[in-house]
């Protein structure tokens, strides 16, 4: 179980970080990026598929759940607001939450990356929000880890995750950001990649440079 060095505000449901999250013994960082990674394209690209309410549901005890830390008991997080809204207000809450990612990477692939992503607006917006808490494994590592707030807004919370990704793996920005010219699903991967699903052409914004490295 991850420390709790947040402080909840029960009043005000406001989640203030104070120093950071050290991680169980013998879990690093890394991992927790890989989780982080396949849970915002999970997400991404199940809602580009049509999620529904259990597909949601089972998206935040499964991948989203292993790649956040959770500030309360996990038996709170069932009681999720997003699964609390009415079929329209939800089908409308994902579609804004993938929208706000595709314009989010949009926007970097317009403008560049930067060294570590700092300035990002997404992560700018991430920070002040406290969606996302520094992080320490036991092997000194350092790095990021987003924040399982089950009252928060859905939107902010897989923003998060975007986030935590680009400070991450920041060397992805925009190198490797890919969406596939059939079925439009989204992926990091490399000049000529075919698509996972379709194998379709995966296509990158033309002003993003692949990487090997």
């Amino acid at each position: 179980m991850l420390h709790k060095v947040l402080l909840v505000n029960a009043m005000s449901t406001t989640i203030r970080p104070l120093l950071q999250v050290n991680l169980p013994l013998g879990k690093r960082l890394a991992e927790v990026a890989a989780y982080n990674r396949e849970a915002l394209l999970s997400f991404v690209n199940g809602v580009a598929d049509g999620w529904e309410r259990r597909d949601l549901a089972a998206w935040l005890v499964g991948p989203y759940r292993h790649a956040t830390w959770h500030p309360t008991e996990p038996a709170f997080v069932t009681h999720d607001a997003a699964l609390t809204l009415s079929h329209v207000a939800l089908e409308w809450t994902l579609t804004d939450a993938r929208f706000e990612v595709v314009a989010a990477l949009q926007a970097v692939c317009a403008t560049g990356g930067q060294r570590d992503n700092d300035e990002l607006p997404f992560v700018v917006a991430a920070r002040r929000t406290n969606g996302l808490v520094p992080a320490c494994d036991d092997l000194g590592n350092t790095g990021w880890i987003a924040i399982n707030d089950p009252r928060g807004q859905l939107p902010r919370r897989v923003g998060a995750l975007l986030a935590v990704d680009a400070l991450v793996n920041w060397r992805d920005y925009p190198a490797r950001i890919r969406i596939c010219a059939r079925c439009e699903r989204l992926a990091f991967a490399r000049q000529g990649d075919a698509c996972a699903r379709c194998s379709a052409k995966m296509k990158a914004d033309p002003r993003a440079e692949p990487s090997d490295g």
